[in-house]
């Protein structure tokens, strides 16, 4: 998979994916339950990827 630029673009594609679905998730917690921790937890993991 990781031997053509197709395959490591699919790698980062789904690696992206997820923590945007992570920070989707985080998003409620911040503003449904006051717990703004989690949306800098997942935020910090999605910069530094």
């Amino acid at each position: 998979m990781l031997n053509t630029a197709l395959g490591r673009f699919r790698l980062v594609a789904v690696g992206e994916g997820a923590s945007f679905l992570l920070i989707g998730g985080a998003m409620p917690l911040q503003y449904f339950t006051g717990f703004p921790a989690a949306v800098r937890v997942v935020g910090m993991a999605h910069h530094r990827g």
